[in-house]
């Protein structure tokens, strides 16, 4: 069988006695197949013959197509848990006003609205980002800007004292 590759025992034991020479013709026989490969992939897809562009009439798309309404349905069941969902109550009320004694204390409140806060992991205090009269200020919890004491802060709503009278103020969106 070596004999029809052109190799003579000769020649294959001088190869495999001699590792160096081993490894230059094996290098060799890989740089002649990549070529190949490179030379098929850059040149072996293109075709010298051209074809012809033929021309594609596309029909003339009426105007008046009818589109389907759909009704979305809300689903309680969640289709990948498998559990059941709950509706919040809808919130009518968007500022809540608790008023203990009306008579006595009948102050105005300035412009309040509430943007936030922002809580690092070591402090128990929030840091809350509140509008009051159009002026941006940062003040945290419990303490009190103006006559203005911050009672309780919440994800999307912040207590805020004045005097005896507490509101609610929601979050700006």
């Amino acid at each position: 069988m070596l004999e029809i590759l052109g190799l003579s025992i000769k020649m294959v034991n001088l190869l495999l006695m001699n590792k160096s020479l081993l490894n230059k013709t094996l290098i060799v026989a890989l740089l002649i197949i990549w070529a190949l490969i490179g030379y098929k992939f850059f040149y072996g897809f293109s075709s010298t013959s051209e074809i012809p562009l033929q021309e594609i009439q596309i029909p003339a798309v009426n105007s008046a197509l009818k589109k389907k309404d759909f009704e979305l349905k809300l689903v309680d069941r969640d289709p990948f848990l498998g559990t059941y969902t709950t509706k919040p109550p809808p919130q009518v009320n968007t500022e809540k006003k608790i008023i203990s004694n009306q008579k006595r204390n009948n102050t105005s409140w300035p412009l309040i609205e509430y943007f936030g806060f922002i809580q690092n992991e070591t402090s128990k205090n929030p840091l809350v980002m509140l509008s009051v009269n159009n002026k941006l200020i940062r003040i945290k919890k419990g303490t009190e800007y103006e006559g203005l004491k911050i009672q309780d802060v919440f994800r999307d709503s912040i207590s805020i004292k004045r005097g005896s009278q507490i509101k609610i103020f929601l979050k700006n969106k």
